[in-house]
């Protein structure tokens, strides 16, 4: 129920000014995102384990640090 609310916090904050605003471009890659990043956050919450992603963020931090 947490999740939800923050998403909720989340959605009225970023997505609807943006909709306001008729930005289409920032819609079309913020709503994907934000339903990407809900549904792994929902099943890490239910106890689905992600074995795959330690490793891509991992390299994906290494790389960014690297960058500076």
């Amino acid at each position: 129920m947490v999740l939800f609310a923050l998403y909720g916090i989340l959605i009225c904050i970023d997505l609807i000014p943006l909709m306001r605003k008729k930005r289409g471009k920032a819609l079309y890659l913020s709503i994907p995102v934000y339903l990407l990043t809900l549904t792994i956050n929902s099943m890490a919450g239910l106890g689905f384990k992600f074995g795959w992603i330690g490793p891509i963020m991992q390299q994906f931090i290494i790389s960014i640090l690297h960058l500076k």
